[in-house]
């Protein structure tokens, strides 16, 4: 009598983030976040993207395909200093480390804007 098992496909631990996260401030005043998608793209089945003024990380979105490069932010307030970071998930391994994080400076005089990545 034969035994046969499938393992199915196998993971390799969490998905790997996305690298060169960017934020920029666009003329009409909406924040366009940007990313090189995550290495071994094939283990990535989302993203999600978070943002932090003070305290904890929160969700800007908690979908975005995994073929996405950019997020448009259509909310975002003069004089705050925001912070931005994405997550990849795999269905198999649930989420994977943090990108690094894009800074942007929302100033209250005229939107100027400035941006900061640091892993």
């Amino acid at each position: 009598m034969a035994l046969n098992v499938s393992l199915g496909a196998m993971q390799l631990g969490p998905p790997p983030p996305p690298t060169d996260v960017q934020a920029a401030l666009q003329a009409d005043g909406n924040v366009l976040v940007r990313w090189t998608p995550a290495p071994a793209s094939g283990r990535v089945d989302h993203y999600a993207v978070q943002y932090r003024t003070v305290g904890g990380w929160l969700p800007l979105t908690d979908h975005l395909d995994a073929n996405a490069t950019s997020f448009l932010w259509t909310t975002a307030s003069r004089g705050v200093v925001y912070r931005f970071r994405l997550l990849s998930f795999s269905r198999h391994s649930g989420a994977g480390l943090p990108s690094n994080v894009a800074t942007l400076d929302v100033d209250r005089m005229g939107f100027h804007s400035f941006i900061h990545s640091f892993l």
